[in-house]
C-alpha cells in the first residue's frame, strides 16, 4: 500500500532527526497492492496487546535502537468488541519504560472511535491524490475525524501531478469542498510529484499502482511533524 509506505518512510525520516519512534500500520494484508506484504514480520497484532490478550511488548517489534513496529489491523476490531479499556497507548509505552517520541499510525479508514486507542491527543495528516475520487474519499476521511472532535485545521499532503501548480489546484478545489460541505479548515502541507510504475514503466509492470515517491518527500513531512 502507498499509505503505508509513506507511512514508513516517515518514521524512517523522524528516526533519522534523532527520534524514538513506533511505526503503527493498520491497513490490512488483502488491501494491500504490493506483494510485500507487512514490513517487518511480527508475531501478534497490537489491537490484541492493547485488549490484554497477550502482553503488549509481544505485538510491538524492534527494528533498531530508535525505531519499533506494530500491525493495528486488529485495532478496531477489539475496540468494537469493547475488549480494549485500558488507558492509550502513548501512555501504557511510558508505563512500561518504552518512551517514544512519536507514533506514526497510517490507515485507510480512520475511524473516530479508534483514534483515542493510540492518544488524546493525537494529530491528523490527510494524504490525498489529486484526482475527484481522491477528493471525494477525503471529504469522507475529513468527516471521521471532525466526528472525532478535529475542529483545528487539518494538514494535507497532496501526491501527484507533473508540477506543484497541479497540486495546488487540487487543493485549492479541496478546499473549497471542505468548507462547503463540512465548514472545516484544511491548509497544504506539501505536494510529492510522485508517478506510479504504470505511469513511468508502462502497463503490466509488477506492482504498477506502486508510487515512487521521492526520498525528499519524508524529510518534509518528518521535519513538519517534528516542529
Amino acid at each position: 500500500s502507498n499509505t503505508a509506505a509513506l507511512g514508513l518512510g516517515t518514521a524512517h525520516a523522524l528516526k533519522g532527526l534523532g527520534h524514538k519512534v513506533l511505526f503503527v500500520d493498520e491497513i490490512p494484508i488483502s488491501e494491500r497492492h504490493s506483494t510485500n506484504g507487512i514490513p517487518y514480520p511480527v508475531q501478534y497484532d497490537l489491537g490484541q496487546g492493547m485488549a490484554n490478550l497477550v502482553p503488549l511488548s509481544k505485538s510491538i517489534r524492534q527494528v533498531d535502537d530508535n525505531l519499533w513496529f506494530a500491525v493495528g489491523s486488529k485495532i478496531a476490531v477489539h475496540q468494537k468488541s469493547r475488549k480494549i479499556r485500558s488507558i492509550p497507548l502513548d501512555m501504557r509505552l511510558r508505563q512500561t519504560g518504552l518512551a517514544v517520541d512519536y507514533v506514526v499510525v497510517v490507515t485507510n479508514k480512520p475511524q473516530h472511535a479508534v483514534i483515542p486507542v493510540y492518544s488524546q491527543h493525537a494529530n491528523h495528516i490527510l494524504v490525498t491524490g489529486i484526482d475527484e475520487a481522491s477528493s471525494i474519499r477525503s471529504i469522507s476521511m475529513m468527516r471521521e475525524l471532525i466526528v472525532y472532535g478535529a475542529t483545528s485545521t487539518i494538514p494535507v499532503l497532496m501526491i501527484g501531478g507533473n508540477q506543484p501548480s497541479d497540486g495546488q489546484a487540487a487543493f485549492e478545489r479541496l478546499r473549497t469542498m471542505s468548507k462547503s460541505y463540512l465548514e472545516q479548515s484544511i491548509e497544504l502541507l506539501s505536494w510529492v510529484g510522485a508517478k506510479s510504475m504504470h505511469e513511468l514503466f508502462g502497463a503490466n509492470h509488477e506492482n504498477d499502482t506502486d508510487l515512487i515517491i521521492p526520498s525528499n518527500a519524508f524529510d518534509q513531512i518528518a521535519k513538519r511533524i517534528s516542529q
